[in-house]
């Protein structure tokens, strides 16, 4: 029995050397374009966050090819302030098919602080979710929605993780510690957010991926934020959209792009923190004014998946990340408002 229990550490080291080669053989292995589209579509891809519903709000039609810039039919083969503080409205919003809100957008509310205009002093900030902000965080759960904490300020995160018996989401927000804005989650957040079982969903905005791009985005000017906000304020929605969007691409004409490796690199700091089960993908594809190169739109998905491979990320663990994380957390959710009726 001694000589057994002396043996363990052995075994067990012997077990994780051919766990690593087996690791590293995989990642070493050459993939084609077929085995890559094979266990691309089978791992078929759920992303979190896609704004297209804006743009065919305003007219856009997201059937016809361009639809949207990133988003259309071809290709692929809204906030807190909606309920107006009324949780009667929540329920409504339910009945019509609305199964995840975010308690704010990039502006704070009355009842939760946005990360948006978190370091603006002139505006009021209540330091934590409210009353009402709890009350309607625990309606979200009892009626089977999802809270989503992107966007919301990190005071609001914390709460709402407190607050919820649900797992909760991060739609679309990427990692603070390779790419610093308050949009990005920090690795205690991330931490935070796996203890409820929740998931987060990697942005593809440029300047949410890459520390370059942040430094040097448009929106860092504020001339350029004075121009936008009298474009929105002087035109009708799809025509001030398409104005800002033509503002935006000039600046950005000579300004760094983040990369299709920057998505992985987010990907797999987030894998290396809290596991695979944590990670998602939240595009946030026509709500974003620049793409990393690689991954210009919808269509480009396929691309993603042969450097996940190639890192070492098994089929079953790209699986998870592309679908099955967030079917967990549906299922969840859907059990933590069946216990709470």
């Amino acid at each position: 029995m001694q000589s057994l229990y002396r043996s363990l550490p052995a075994l067990m080291l012997a077990g994780f050397c051919l766990f690593s080669h087996a690791l590293l053989a995989q990642s070493k292995k050459t993939w084609t374009d077929a085995e890559v589209m094979k266990i691309h579509t089978e791992a078929y891809l759920m992303d979190l966050h896609n704004d297209i519903p804006l743009k065919t709000v305003n007219g856009g039609n997201f059937m016809a090819r361009g639809g949207g810039e990133h988003t259309d039919i071809f290709r692929m083969k809204e906030g807190g302030h909606a309920i107006e503080d009324d949780p009667r409205l929540l329920r409504r919003f339910y009945e019509l098919g609305t199964h995840y809100m975010t308690p704010t957008w990039s502006n704070t509310n009355e009842w939760a602080d946005s990360s948006g205009d978190i370091n603006n002093p002139k505006i009021k900030h209540h330091g934590s979710l409210t009353d009402l902000g709890k009350q309607i965080v625990l309606e979200v759960n009892r009626l089977g929605m999802i809270v989503d904490i992107s966007h919301v300020a990190d005071s609001t995160f914390y709460d709402a993780v407190k607050t919820s018996k649900a797992p909760l989401i991060a739609s679309h927000s990427s990692c603070r510690a390779l790419c610093d804005t308050p949009r990005n989650m920090t690795d205690d957040m991330i931490k935070a957010l796996a203890k409820t079982n929740g998931v987060m969903g990697i942005n593809f905005s440029c300047d949410f991926l890459n520390q370059k791009s942040r430094d040097a985005s448009p929106m860092n000017l504020p001339e350029v934020v004075a121009e936008r906000d009298r474009i929105m304020a002087s035109k009708d929605q799809p025509a001030a959209i398409k104005e800002v969007q033509s503002l935006m691409a000039k600046y950005r004409a000579n300004t760094p792009r983040a990369t299709l490796q920057d998505v992985v690199h987010h990907i797999d700091h987030v894998v290396k923190l809290v596991g695979v089960d944590q990670v998602a993908i939240g595009s946030d594809f026509d709500g974003v004014g620049c793409t990393p190169e690689g991954l210009d739109n919808v269509s480009k998905f396929p691309r993603l998946t042969r450097p996940l491979l190639e890192k070492g990320y098994s089929p079953q663990m790209i699986a998870k990340i592309y679908h099955g994380n967030l079917i967990r957390v549906m299922q969840d959710v859907e059990k933590t408002a069946a216990s709470m009726k």
